[in-house]
């Protein structure tokens, strides 16, 4: 499988990604402020009728690369573009049905798949919580934690800040993780990092997920990961 990641993510943590598939690293998108211009979560959302929504613009800039991939996509008339909250048009998040994201900002190519939405104050969504599975998550916004615990996920609380992200004050946990495979979540850098490290990997694991550190560095945001699967592939 290839795994797409941000042009800007560390070697160590590349060499660490390279065991499960091939790491490409995707083009900038001139729209989006630069710590962010290639970040997956930012860029693409994976619909749940198994194609990948990309916006119309970045795709044409960077047909070549798409082509290359071999992937379904499906494109957006609209790129996400500028300063927050003109950013976040896929960085909405779908569990069990329901969409949450900020609303008057999301896709609405996005929102017709859904059987229902859940409007949140915190516009990047899906960067913000890191879904361990379809029942648990962890996040630092307790708004977005009330409305998943809602809808019967389990929810970790942590406290914000201390995730890299070059330009920031702070990333989010979301931006610094992702499921890469069945029950194995990983982390881009050392969570023991974090100072509630090792209160996620107990939640983690008391959901049957092994949480694991892609390398030594201190916990960065990256976006996430876009993995493309056989599924996607045509």
């Amino acid at each position: 499988m290839k795994i797409l990641v941000d042009a800007k993510m560390s070697n160590k943590v590349r060499d660490s990604l390279s065991s499960y598939g091939e790491v490409v690293s995707l083009p900038k998108w001139k729209g989006l402020p630069e710590p962010v211009s290639s970040h997956p979560d930012m860029l693409f959302y994976p619909l749940p009728d198994g194609k990948i929504l990309v916006g119309r613009d970045y795709y044409n800039e960077n047909r070549g690369f798409f082509d290359a991939l071999g992937c379904n996509f499906v494109l957006d008339e609209k790129t996400p573009n500028g300063e927050y909250p003109f950013d976040v048009r896929f960085d909405c998040l779908g569990v069990n049905g329901v969409l949450y994201g900020k609303d008057g900002f999301v896709s609405e190519m996005i929102v017709r798949q859904y059987q229902s939405f859940v409007s949140v104050n915190q516009g990047y969504t899906r960067c913000s919580v890191a879904m361990l599975s379809e029942k648990c998550a962890v996040t630092a916004d307790r708004g977005i934690a009330s409305a998943l615990s809602k809808n019967g996920i389990d929810v970790l609380t942590i406290r914000p800040g201390h995730i890299e992200l070059k330009g920031y004050d702070s990333g989010f946990i979301g931006g610094a993780g992702a499921l890469i495979e069945g029950g194995v979540y990983g982390f881009f850098g050392d969570l023991l990092s974090h100072p509630d490290g090792e209160m996620i990997a107990e939640f983690a694991s008391r959901h049957k997920i092994k949480a694991v550190s892609l390398s030594d560095e201190p916990l960065s945001d990256n976006g996430g990961l876009l993995i493309l699967r056989e599924a996607y592939l045509r």
